[in-house]
């Protein structure tokens, strides 16, 4: 028996603030009043009705929409879209490759059932990319650019001799991962059917290609579809294959690098449950907390998120980077961090024949922070977050304890620097960063302020100075610089100043026995208000140099350059040290500072990587400043011997004050003030 009730739109009978209808329609009487919550969602009946949400599914107002769940526990999606980028550098010229629209091939012509795969395949510190398609055909993209700015250059035609590895599969899906610890990422080739080819990176996309391991292993599946991650916890990454049965079976690493995995070791169904009609795989710390998590892609366009959580897999969301039933057919994906933020992006293939290029909207946590402790102040320096959103950072410190952090400022700080003025000396200071984000979301129309999670924790000391002094190079007959440094010179005076340092008179001589008008020791931007002297003119394998006055620094890096001139007899190879065997500092009211100076500086006799010459062709030109550029903006990381001939500041890395003081070098200019 069927009973159908009608009721006035606003009849509210039993005066509980919830109209009748409402009642009925959800709980098909009026037992329930106004301040009811059978969802446990924290919101009343009324304001269920208010707010037009459903009182039977738990509800959370998050970034990006509601999330609906019909779990015991709350469950939190972001529902943000991310970003569909279609122009990309390809051999410099910006060129449609990625497809706007997943319905429609566009960009880059590839052919049918795509699948890519991504991956530093040369070990230069970028991502390279793989794209697999349905004849059984791969077309392989070096990234000529750099881990910010990808700049694609086809070298298909390289790897002829490895076309036979995936020819004979149905569309090959690519996955690329470093699973022998050498820095470069390695290649399992799956797609439909029931094999994989296991190869080995050579670590170069010249011709030919000759991998040490090219290998097949056979399975009982028609997909085959790899990923590579380590989900045995055991730091080497292990081989994930998404079956046609919708599980994850996992093939764990061995660790012998010529057989890394094996047909008959595996366990199955990883993720504790199948995903229907699955079709992608891919692995990423989706959630920043370190640990690996697992996206599957499905015929009609989802992507499912599995987060790893006490030894199992949870199923999130199916809506991953605005994802859904019909973003995509026959939707394949590889998760990475296309433009080095720090955050997972995505590029996915489709049925029709295209690739989609999906940017994060997140933010990333700030990286590689580092604390320096001076005489009255801890300053604290951190990679740039490149994502265009970001607007600044909020800085965090807690006193002898990380767990009590407190913010330092209100303000946003904008550069991906901070002093803190007011530390308490002697005792141990806690700092982490996080990254602020402005986000335009649907309805808003302000940008809102989003904070991201928080850094690495680092800890330092006021109260004390360190000093040291970098390794460098010194081309026999010629001038070479051995830097005074510091990493926080604020609070230091320019009176009863005296730094002692050794050199072995054997090789080197103070520039100023050899060119009488030329100076030993020269003043930088940070002490050029110093009133110093120094020994130069009669040293002895000891430099001295004392200071006057002139007043109180404030802020960090190259404090005096020592200029020598190397022996022309000297051997090629030979290595002298430097070292400091007397540091006197104080502070404005004359007392004396605590001092680390302990550091010993090597200079080896060579033809190049002298100062300023970066890129170690022995000659200072245009070259070095362009190499200096490339290096200063993330292009790949720089090598010893190139921080050593192009760290003109003195802060142990090259940045773009790098390059530009080059540039005076090569314009014959001095790099410091006169």
């Amino acid at each position: 028996v069927a009973t159908a009730h009608y009721l006035p739109a606003l009849q509210d009978s039993d005066n509980d603030g919830v109209t009748d209808w409402f009642e009925y329609v959800h709980y098909g009487g009026l037992e329930q009043s106004g301040t009811s919550d059978t969802d446990g969602d924290g919101f009343s009946l009324a304001a269920e009705l208010a707010q037009g949400t459903m009182p039977t599914l738990k509800d959370e107002f998050v970034p990006g929409g509601i999330s609906r769940v019909r779990a015991p526990s709350p469950t939190i999606m972001d529902m943000q879209p991310f970003e569909r980028l279609t122009y990309v550098l390809m051999d410099g010229v910006l060129t449609n490759f990625f497809s706007s629209n997943p319905s429609l091939p566009g960009g880059f012509p590839f052919g049918t059932n795509v699948a890519p795969g991504l991956g530093d395949w040369d070990g230069d510190g970028d991502l390279d990319l793989f794209v697999g398609s349905a004849v059984g055909s791969m077309r392989i993209f070096e990234n000529i650019g750099s881990r910010y700015t990808m700049n694609l250059t086809e070298r298909t035609t390289n790897f002829g001799d490895l076309v036979a590895a995936w020819s004979g599969i149905t569309c090959p899906t690519p996955a690329l991962g470093d699973w022998n610890g050498d820095g470069t990422a390695d290649l399992v080739v799956g797609g439909n059917g029931g094999t994989l080819r296991v190869i080995s990176s050579t670590g170069h996309f010249g011709s030919p290609q000759s991998p040490a391991v090219n290998y097949t292993i056979t399975l009982e599946s028609a997909l085959a579809s790899p990923a590579l991650a380590d989900v045995t916890g055991d730091g080497q990454l292990d081989l994930l294959v998404l079956l046609d049965n919708g599980t994850v079976r996992v093939y764990p690493n061995t660790g012998n690098a010529a057989m890394p995995y094996q047909s008959n070791l595996y366990t199955e169904n990883l993720l504790g449950q199948a995903v229907p009609d699955a079709i992608g795989l891919s692995a990423s710390d989706i959630n920043y907390d370190g640990r690996t998590d697992i996206l599957v892609s499905d015929m009609a366009g989802r992507i499912w998120e599995f987060h790893e959580a006490g030894g199992s897999f949870v199923l999130k969301s199916k809506v991953w980077g605005g994802s859904g039933i019909g973003f995509a057919n026959r939707l394949t994906l590889a998760a990475g961090d296309v433009d080095g933020d720090g955050d997972v992006d995505l590029v996915g293939g489709f049925a029709e024949g295209g690739l989609l290029s999906l940017r994060n909207p997140r933010f990333a946590v700030p990286g590689n922070l580092r604390a320096f402790g001076g005489v009255e102040s801890i300053l604290l320096t951190w990679d740039p977050d490149r994502h265009s959103r970001i607007v600044g950072y909020y800085v965090y410190r807690s006193m002898d304890t990380t767990n009590d952090f407190g913010r330092l400022t209100n303000a946003i700080v904008t550069l991906p620097r901070f002093e803190d003025r007011q530390p308490v000396s002697n005792r141990t200071n806690f700092y982490y960063v996080t990254a602020v984000c402005a986000v335009n979301y649907p309805g808003n129309s302000v940008p809102l302020y989003v904070e991201g999670k928080p850094s690495d924790i680092v800890l330092a000391t006021a109260g004390r100075v360190t000093l040291w002094m970098p390794d460098y190079f010194g081309k026999p007959g010629s001038n070479t610089v051995l830097q005074i440094n510091t990493p926080n010179a604020t609070g230091i005076s320019g009176t009863n100043l005296e730094i002692r340092v050794t050199y072995d008179p054997t090789i080197l001589t103070p520039l100023q026995q050899v060119e009488p008008l030329q100076p030993t020791v020269e003043k930088t931007g940070l002490t050029k208000d110093f009133l110093i002297t120094d020994n130069g003119p009669t040293a002895n394998g000891v430099l001295v140099i004392d200071g006057h006055g002139g007043g109180m620094l404030t802020g960090w890096g190259n404090l005096f350059d020592i200029k020598f001139r190397v022996a022309p007899e000297a051997a090629l190879g030979a290595k002298t040290t430097n070292m400091f065997v007397q540091v006197r500092l104080q502070d404005a009211n004359g007392n004396s500072l605590a001092i680390d100076a302990t550091d010993i500086a090597v200079m080896t006799v060579a033809n190049a990587y002298f100062p300023g010459d970066v890129d170690g062709d022995g000659i200072l030109s245009q070259s070095d400043y362009d190499l200096a550029m490339e290096l200063a903006v993330g292009q790949r990381p720089a090598t010893p011997e190139e921080i050593a001939a192009g760290d003109m500041n003195g802060n142990g890395q090259l940045d773009i004050d790098d390059a530009h003081l080059i540039l005076r070098m090569i314009n014959g200019k001095d790099p410091n003030p006169k």
